[in-house]
């Protein structure tokens, strides 16, 4: 038994030795390095980040879902972004139209607020995670009173 726990201990050393001499021959001396000379133009860095993040935005295809990757369309961050942009402004024309007593205007609003809203939720929806969430005991619950709380409000109306 002791030979063997030797003989592992002397092969994980030379395990170790040939690890150390290919990290020897891979890595650099400072010497090697060229050093860039830092730009002392601010127009040709302001918008920097920009121009990466289309670069990495177009590149990418897919998207990281619960660890697996998913294939995205081409118009997905577009519709994201107009209907999170379109839905805001327009919840909040219609909220100021109903506070304001406009109820034709309200209503006309609140119909294009509808529109983006389905363009925001089009191809934007996983099944897969409304399946998970319908497994969580708080979720049905809240459901179920939602349920309750609406049947009675059909029923029995304040007014």
């Amino acid at each position: 038994m002791k030979i063997k726990s030797e003989k592992r201990i002397l092969s994980k050393k030379v395990e170790l030795q040939v690890v150390r001499n290919e990290k020897k021959e891979t890595s650099r001396s400072p010497l090697e390095v060229k050093v860039q000379p830092k730009t002392r133009d601010r127009k040709a860095s302001r918008n920097s980040w920009s121009d990466i993040y289309n670069e990495t935005a177009t590149l990418r295809k897919h998207k990281l879902l619960l660890g697996q990757e998913v294939q995205i369309d081409d118009g997905l961050e577009w519709r994201v972004k107009w209907g999170q942009r379109g839905a805001g402004v327009f919840m909040l024309l219609a909220l100021v139209c109903y506070v304001a007593g406009q109820n034709i205007a309200t209503i006309a609003f609140t119909a294009i607020w509808a529109t983006f809203t389905i363009i925001l939720y089009y191809k934007n929806v996983s099944f897969v995670i409304a399946k998970r969430l319908l497994l969580e005991t708080n979720v049905v619950m809240i459901l179920v009173l939602a349920l309750c709380n609406w049947s009675i409000d059909i029923v029995l109306p304040d007014t």
